[in-house]
Protein backbone atom coordinates (compact mmCIF):
# COMPACT_ATOMS: atom_id res chain seq x y z
CA UNK A 1 0.00 0.00 0.00
CA UNK A 2 2.11 3.03 -1.24
CA UNK A 3 -0.23 5.78 0.75
CA UNK A 4 0.10 6.91 4.33
CA UNK A 5 -2.97 8.68 4.42
CA UNK A 6 -5.98 6.14 6.29
CA UNK A 7 -8.57 7.25 3.96
CA UNK A 8 -6.51 7.02 0.94
CA UNK A 9 -5.79 3.50 1.80
CA UNK A 10 -9.41 2.83 2.61
CA UNK A 11 -10.63 4.57 -0.78
CA UNK A 12 -7.96 2.49 -2.32
CA UNK A 13 -9.78 -0.74 -1.50
CA UNK A 14 -13.26 0.03 -2.56
CA UNK A 15 -11.90 0.14 -6.48
CA UNK A 16 -12.41 -3.95 -6.67
CA UNK A 17 -12.44 -7.09 -5.47
CA UNK A 18 -9.06 -7.91 -5.98
CA UNK A 19 -8.07 -4.04 -4.93
CA UNK A 20 -10.01 -5.06 -1.77
CA UNK A 21 -8.13 -8.39 -1.15
CA UNK A 22 -4.68 -6.91 -1.52
CA UNK A 23 -4.90 -3.60 0.72
CA UNK A 24 -7.47 -4.52 3.35
CA UNK A 25 -4.88 -6.49 5.98
CA UNK A 26 -3.22 -3.28 7.34
CA UNK A 27 -6.11 -1.25 7.59
CA UNK A 28 -7.65 -4.22 9.46
CA UNK A 29 -5.24 -4.90 11.82
CA UNK A 30 -4.81 -1.21 12.49
CA UNK A 31 -8.59 -1.18 13.59
CA UNK A 32 -7.98 -4.07 15.70
CA UNK A 33 -4.79 -2.21 17.36
CA UNK A 34 -7.15 0.36 18.31
CA UNK A 35 -6.07 3.08 15.92
CA UNK A 36 -8.98 5.63 16.03
CA UNK A 37 -7.58 7.08 12.87
CA UNK A 38 -8.17 4.45 10.88
CA UNK A 39 -11.81 4.29 12.42
CA UNK A 40 -12.68 7.60 11.47
CA UNK A 41 -11.22 6.77 8.03
CA UNK A 42 -13.32 3.53 7.65
CA UNK A 43 -16.45 4.74 8.55
CA UNK A 44 -16.05 8.02 7.06
CA UNK A 45 -15.35 6.82 3.45
CA UNK A 46 -17.99 4.40 3.74
CA UNK A 47 -20.76 6.90 4.45
CA UNK A 48 -19.72 9.29 1.65
CA UNK A 49 -19.23 6.26 -0.69
CA UNK A 50 -23.06 5.01 0.74
CA UNK A 51 -23.95 8.85 -0.26
CA UNK A 52 -22.39 9.39 -3.62
CA UNK A 53 -24.61 8.20 -6.49
CA UNK A 54 -22.12 8.02 -9.08
CA UNK A 55 -20.50 5.65 -6.86
CA UNK A 56 -20.70 1.84 -8.41
CA UNK A 57 -22.73 -0.86 -6.83
CA UNK A 58 -19.33 -2.61 -5.91
CA UNK A 59 -17.71 -0.11 -4.59
CA UNK A 60 -20.71 0.79 -2.32
CA UNK A 61 -21.27 -3.33 -1.55
CA UNK A 62 -17.11 -3.80 -0.52
CA UNK A 63 -17.65 -0.77 1.73
CA UNK A 64 -20.54 -2.46 3.09
CA UNK A 65 -18.57 -5.77 3.54
CA UNK A 66 -15.48 -4.18 4.70
CA UNK A 67 -17.91 -1.73 7.31
CA UNK A 68 -18.73 -5.92 8.40
CA UNK A 69 -14.94 -7.32 8.51
CA UNK A 70 -13.90 -4.53 11.00
CA UNK A 71 -17.00 -4.50 13.25
CA UNK A 72 -16.50 -8.06 13.52
CA UNK A 73 -13.06 -7.05 15.45
CA UNK A 74 -14.96 -5.83 18.13
CA UNK A 75 -13.41 -2.67 18.51
CA UNK A 76 -14.98 0.22 21.13
CA UNK A 77 -13.68 3.33 18.99
CA UNK A 78 -15.34 1.66 16.30
CA UNK A 79 -18.59 1.03 17.94
CA UNK A 80 -18.53 4.41 19.18
CA UNK A 81 -18.18 6.07 16.25
CA UNK A 82 -20.47 4.05 14.19
CA UNK A 83 -23.05 5.01 16.30
CA UNK A 84 -22.92 8.59 16.26
CA UNK A 85 -21.88 8.54 12.71
CA UNK A 86 -24.14 6.42 10.50
CA UNK A 87 -26.79 5.09 13.59
CA UNK A 88 -28.32 8.06 13.83
CA UNK A 89 -29.13 8.52 10.54
CA UNK A 90 -30.38 4.94 9.98
CA UNK A 91 -33.14 6.03 13.37
CA UNK A 92 -33.96 9.35 11.23
CA UNK A 93 -34.83 6.59 8.41
CA UNK A 94 -36.57 4.05 10.60
CA UNK A 95 -38.88 6.82 12.25
CA UNK A 96 -39.93 8.03 8.98
CA UNK A 97 -43.55 7.38 7.73
CA UNK A 98 -42.42 4.77 4.43
CA UNK A 99 -45.57 5.97 2.91
CA UNK A 100 -43.60 9.94 2.65
CA UNK A 101 -40.50 8.45 1.07
CA UNK A 102 -42.15 5.66 -0.85
CA UNK A 103 -45.36 6.68 -1.50
CA UNK A 104 -48.81 4.36 -1.48
CA UNK A 105 -47.17 1.06 -2.67
CA UNK A 106 -44.92 1.57 0.87
CA UNK A 107 -46.09 -1.90 2.15
CA UNK A 108 -46.09 -3.72 -0.97
CA UNK A 109 -42.58 -2.40 -1.26
CA UNK A 110 -41.36 -3.13 2.15
CA UNK A 111 -43.55 -6.53 2.59
CA UNK A 112 -43.98 -7.75 -0.67
CA UNK A 113 -45.65 -11.20 0.64
CA UNK A 114 -48.73 -11.71 2.41
CA UNK A 115 -47.94 -12.41 5.87
CA UNK A 116 -48.57 -16.06 7.36
CA UNK A 117 -52.07 -16.44 9.50
CA UNK A 118 -51.92 -18.59 12.60
CA UNK A 119 -53.02 -22.00 12.78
Amino acid sequence: MASSNPTQQVKACLKDDAAYKANRKPIIQQIANGNRTYVTALIDTVKTTLKAKKEPAMSKFICLYFLKEAMDIKDPNLAEYLKDKLLKRLCDIAKSNPADVLGSKAGIIIFPFKPLTSQ
